[in-house]
């Protein structure tokens, strides 16, 4: 028997990038979708935020390719 108790996790994955937050639909080990609608951005660097619940962790990413706009992959390192 599975007990149940009501209770689920608030995730939010958010890219940061030149003055913008963007909502994230996929966070992958070196891919990204953003949800939100954006425009283009060249190569350079962004900062992904995970937030699970009351506790975040951001981490500092490089986007070679820039970032071609909304449900695309983006690929960072």
């Amino acid at each position: 028997m599975i007990a149940h108790n009501g209770y689920s996790s608030k995730v939010a994955l958010t890219l940061l990038i030149d003055g913008q937050r963007l909502a994230l639909s996929h966070v992958g080990s070196s891919r990204i979708v953003v949800r939100d609608d954006c425009e283009p951005q060249p190569a350079g660097d962004a900062e992904i935020v995970i937030e699970v619940n009351d506790s975040a962790e951001t981490y500092k990413v490089f986007l070679p390719f820039g970032l071609p706009g909304p449900n695309q992959m983006v690929e960072y390192i």
